[in-house]
């Protein structure tokens, strides 16, 4: 980039399409502040397309701007000579913070550290779905939603339990590519920490309702508090880390430039098998199987980069 293409770029919006006669100008402050944000666009325009090295030359190229031979220019250029002083330190700090950035950086390393624990499923959630088949929607809702306030009525006596209904679908029946009836379901989940009184709940639900599933994880509390421990463990294992390279590339230090700490989430046995043998065993008539919630295994992670001294 010339310096004449430098000039043309900064003071390009005040002149006419032949580059040769200045716009009408006037001594008033509007003209003023009109001019400086033209000339602050061309500024940025020439750092961003013209680079670091190219903007060094911005200040004798502002110089030369102002000594244009136009009078008013030269009379606008006088009265606001503080506020050049300022554009010209502005873009000197500028163009140093560019320079700085574009030196290469040495002697920073990328690491990982995680640390794992287990954490007693503490939850437990029984999914159980109400379904049926009728030709007349109406009935069929009505039908659903019998069952469905019968099973919420069970549940109004107990204070341990939370529970929603949820997906409630309407969809048709076909036989030879006619419709010849309808079916509807709607969903309902129970869970809490209390595992006999949910069971006993769930045996009763039976009656009505089928159990689609059943699952076991930590509660909210119980995993927050077990992952504040596996952080305080990930970062114990981080520092270590960057100790060990600090040893061994012989440095005295090191600062930590970057770091991030993930809790991507967990691994725990599926409930799916006992929610069956559970399901079997309330048809059967016999008592309800022996629940085992297991545990969950979490898992704590710990980027990040670090720079020697």
């Amino acid at each position: 980039m010339t310096a004449a293409t430098i000039i043309r770029t900064i003071v390009g919006g005040y002149y006419r399409a032949s580059n040769t006669t200045w716009l009408p100008f006037t001594n008033s402050r509007t003209d003023s502040i009109v001019f400086w944000s033209l000339v602050v666009h061309g500024i940025l325009r020439v750092i961003v397309h013209g680079g670091a090295r190219t903007a060094l030359l911005l200040p004798v190229v502002f110089m030369s701007a102002l000594r244009q031979r136009t009078a008013c220019f030269k009379q606008l250029a006088k009265r606001s000579v503080p506020l050049l002083c300022f554009l010209a330190a502005t873009l000197l700090i500028g163009v140093d913070q560019t320079l700085a950035n574009d030196d290469p950086v040495y002697d920073q390393y990328s690491l990982q550290a995680t640390a794992e624990g287990e954490v007693e499923n503490d939850l437990m959630i029984v999914r159980l779905q109400v379904e049926h088949e009728d030709r007349d929607t109406a009935a069929l809702a009505n039908r659903v939603n019998q069952d469905m306030q019968w099973a919420l009525d069970q549940l109004d006596e107990t204070q341990a339990l939370q529970y929603r209904t949820e997906n409630y679908r309407t969809y048709p029946k076909y036989e030879q590519n006619r419709i010849v009836g309808w079916r509807s379901s709607q969903v309902l989940t129970v869970s809490g920490a209390d595992f006999d009184e949910l069971k006993n709940v769930v045996q009763v639900l039976q009656q009505r309702l089928q159990v689609a599933d059943m699952s076991f994880r930590p509660s909210d509390d119980t995993r927050s508090e077990v992952e504040d421990t596996l952080i305080n463990e990930a970062l114990d294992n981080f520092k270590r880390r960057a100790e060990i390279v600090q040893a061994n590339m012989q440095a005295s230090g090191y600062r930590v430039m970057h770091l991030e700490i993930q809790t991507p989430g967990s691994r725990g046995g599926s409930g799916q098998l006992r929610a069956e043998m559970m399901a079997v065993q309330s048809r059967s008539g016999g008592q309800s199987p022996a629940i085992e919630a297991g545990e969950t295994r979490i898992t704590v992670s710990v980027s990040g980069q670090i720079q020697l001294q």
